[in-house]
């Protein structure tokens, strides 16, 4: 005995995906399972992207961290919309369909804005990312208009009457999308496989070859939801959308951080351009970094230099010493042996007890050290004296 509280059992076979049938799905557990896993999929992807990217990043101001954030909880509104327009009878259709298409906006051409902040990876030429975000906004207003309105139209008593115009702008903007997405990997995939044949380091070379990967698995993902859609299967595409959605979002955001690390540990090449959480590109970046060790290095050349003046150094006292028994010294030399091996090897020690050694320290070998000199020095003082002592034997 079936249960009144479900919908009507239809089989798998007999199953109609079409948008004149949109709306409660009729009761089948494998498509009620295979829709709900993909729902579930997409919402556990976006709540651990907003987390991950919370996380990451140190300055919530630029214009990836945005855009991923936007789009993230855009697929997060899509799949709470399209839960209630499928599974929950007698829901406000007009709410339901505001929240599925101000996600809709927010996770399709959110997507497309994660992809435009992220050209300076690859391109110096300012113009390209200019056009390609005017490329952006047209298409999204192209595209997202009329799906709108025939949305809109779907929810009033009038629905059959706005199936066909919507089956017709929900195609093209589909395939309008794919191209604008296309578009943009395909500059990703030239840029770099030009910057490929100039031999870069190894990791360089596979996080290049990474994205360029992820660029063909969100071109494929795109072909899935167009075959779908052409086959007149509106409700499987609408659900697969927020999955398909999150993994190409994620994939992105990994890739990314991949060559950001490369960056930060000046693997990248000098052409290879990255904006950093606050903005700032990684020229930039470099400049600010190389500034703050110069100064670094200064201040500790300056600190050796003082350590080096002053406290002065006592001078050790010198006594003659008595040439050893069966050693005779030149006449005019005698005067001139007011030191030995060891008075000189006591002094360095001291020498060095006294002063904080850059040497000892590891700090800036590369530099010039005043104690290198004031050892040179010492060392050459040393040859001066040992070079007046000559043994006759």
């Amino acid at each position: 005995m079936s249960d009144p509280s479900l919908p009507p059992y239809v089989p798998l076979r007999d199953f109609n995906w079409s948008l004149s049938h949109f709306g409660i799905l009729p009761w089948n557990p494998t498509v009620f399972c295979l829709i709900s896993s993909f729902f579930a999929v997409a919402l556990y992807l976006s709540i651990e992207l907003i987390l991950q990217v919370w996380f990451t990043f140190k300055r919530h101001r630029a214009l990836y961290y945005w855009s991923i954030l936007i789009t993230t909880l855009g697929i997060i509104g899509h799949v709470v919309a399209f839960t209630l327009k499928l599974f929950v009878p007698g829901e406000n259709e007009i709410g339901s369909t505001f929240l599925a298409k101000i996600s809709w906006v927010a996770n399709t051409t959110g997507f497309s804005m994660v992809l435009y902040s992220r050209l300076h990876l690859v391109l110096r030429n300012s113009s390209v990312p200019h056009i390609v975000l005017a490329f952006i906004l047209v298409d999204g207003l192209l595209f997202h208009t009329p799906v709108i309105v025939c949305s809109f139209g779907l929810s009033t008593p009038a629905f059959p009457h706005w199936v066909p115009p919507m089956d017709i702008a929900e195609r093209i903007q589909i395939v309008g999308f794919t191209i604008q997405e296309f578009t943009i990997s395909s500059i990703y995939t030239y840029t770099t496989w030009k910057m490929l044949q100039s031999g870069y380091s190894v990791q360089l070379r596979n996080v290049l070859i990474l994205l360029v990967l992820a660029q063909i698995a969100v071109f494929f993902s795109d072909m899935v939801m167009v075959v779908v859609d052409y086959a007149d299967m509106f409700t499987l595409k609408a659900s697969m959308h927020p999955f398909i959605y999150a993994i190409k979002l994620k994939i992105e955001f990994v890739v990314l951080n991949q060559l950001r690390r490369l960056v930060r540990h000046g693997i990248a090449p000098g052409d290879l351009e990255v904006v950093s959480d606050d903005g700032e590109t990684s020229q930039d970046s470099n400049w600010s970094s190389w500034k703050r060790i110069s100064r670094l290095s200064w201040t500790r050349s300056s600190s050796w230099e003082k350590s080096v003046k002053s406290p002065p150094i006592p001078a050790t006292p010198l006594t003659p010493v008595q040439p050893p028994s069966g050693v005779l010294l030149r006449p005019s030399e005698q005067s001139s042996r007011q030191i030995s091996f060891s008075d000189v090897e006591k002094g360095l020690k001291d020498f060095e007890a006294r002063t904080d050694s850059p040497l000892k320290t590891g700090g800036f070998p590369t530099l010039p050290s005043p104690i290198e000199e004031n050892e040179l020095q010492i060392t050459q003082m040393e040859r001066q004296y040992l070079g007046n002592f000559q043994v006759q034997s």
